[in-house]
């Protein structure tokens, strides 16, 4: 029985300084403190102005239709070998000030359709020189050209003044 007893208690010791190691400090734990970085961009508004118009000169329609391009790099004016042009084509120019060294990108616009007799016309295909994802200069400064197609067909019966406007929608990426 004195073994029993002293087994005990021995047990009981080990018990109580088991929960005096483990569970009495866990109770008490000390406080750490947890860093949590923040991080962000403050940009400038972006400025956007249009300065050069894309311009297709004078086309002289051919009756198979046409789709005449203002290439955005050049301002060349390109089309079928029979399709004369007159007057001066050139590709538009976006100029834009914003937050130095911020990449931005350019969504085009969607394809234009003008109503004329016997049909319509299609501006379409903007193209932004460069691609449609680009840098602000370190002060902030960015020029790119554009351009676009103008599709017409067969069906259309007369001449006119092509007039529109395309929107380029610009922001800080």
């Amino acid at each position: 029985m004195k073994n029993s007893m002293t087994r005990l208690l021995c047990g009981a010791a080990v018990l109580a300084a088991f929960a005096a190691g483990f569970i009495i400090p866990m109770q008490n734990a000390n406080a750490v403190n947890a860093a949590v970085s923040v991080t962000g961009n403050l940009n400038i508004p972006l400025v956007v102005s249009s300065t050069t118009p894309i311009a297709f000169g004078t086309i002289i329609m051919i009756p198979a239709g046409d789709t005449v391009t203002v290439n955005a790099s050049t301002g060349a004016i390109t089309g079928l070998a029979a399709t004369t042009f007159a007057g001066t084509a050139s590709n538009g120019t976006i100029v834009l000030a914003g937050q130095g060294n911020a990449s931005v990108s350019f969504t085009d616009p969607a394809t234009i359709d003008v109503a004329v007799t016997g049909g319509s016309y299609h501006i379409q295909n903007f193209v932004v020189n460069g691609g449609d994802t680009q840098s602000l200069s370190a002060g902030g400064a960015l020029t790119v050209k554009v351009g676009a197609d103008l599709a017409y067909d067969a069906s259309i019966s007369s001449g006119g003044v092509i007039s529109s406007t395309a929107t380029f929608t610009v922001a800080y990426n």
